[in-house]
C-alpha cells in the first residue's frame, strides 16, 4: 500500500513496490513452491528473483508497449535491458546506490517505472492468490469500466 502512495514520492515507491516484489518472489519460490533453496535465492540478482516468479506464474516479462519511455530507453543500445524485470532493477539501483554508473538518467522514466513495478506486484499477488478472472490495466489509458483477462488466462 506504501507503494502505491505517491505522496510519499514516486522514487519511494519504486523502491518499495520493488521491495514488495522481492518478498513475494522469495515467500512464493523458496517458501510455497521450493524452486529454490534460501542460499541460492539469495546468489541471485533482483531482477532474476523478479523473473523467477513473473516466469512461474505466467506473467509477460517484455517491457510493454505503453511504457514508451522505458520503450525509448530499451531500444538504446547503451542500456542492454533483457527485458521488464532487468529496466525495473536498473531504475531502482539508479535510485538506490548513490555511485550507480546511471544515477540521474531516468529521470523520464520514474512514473512509468512506477506505474510498471505496481502492475507487476499486482499482477504477481493476484497470480500467486490463483486469481484467473479480469482486472482493469492501470498501464493502459481507459475508462473505470475497461478491463481484460489476466495475462496468464487461458
Amino acid at each position: 500500500m506504501n507503494a502505491n502512495n505517491s505522496s510519499r514520492g514516486i522514487d519511494a515507491g519504486i523502491i518499495l513496490a520493488q521491495a514488495a516484489i522481492e518478498r513475494l518472489s522469495y515467500e512464493y519460490s523458496v517458501k510455497d513452491k521450493r524452486l529454490l533453496s534460501v542460499k541460492g535465492y539469495k546468489d541471485l540478482w533482483a531482477s532474476d528473483k523478479f523473473r523467477l516468479l513473473f516466469s512461474s506464474v505466467k506473467i509477460p516479462l517484455d517491457i510493454p508497449g505503453e511504457t514508451t519511455e522505458l520503450q525509448r530507453l530499451a531500444s538504446n543500445n547503451q542500456m542492454n535491458w533483457l527485458d521488464a524485470p532487468h529496466a525495473l532493477t536498473e531504475v531502482k539501483n539508479s535510485l538506490v546506490h548513490p555511485e550507480h554508473k546511471r544515477r540521474g538518467q531516468f529521470k523520464d522514466a520514474y512514473y512509468e517505472a512506477w506505474n510498471l513495478g505496481l502492475w507487476y506486484l499486482e499482477m504477481g499477488i493476484l497470480a500467486v492468490c490463483g486469481y484467473s478472472g479480469t482486472y482493469g490495466n492501470r498501464l493502459k489509458q481507459r475508462w473505470a469500466e475497461q478491463i481484460e483477462d489476466v495475462p496468464w488466462k487461458s
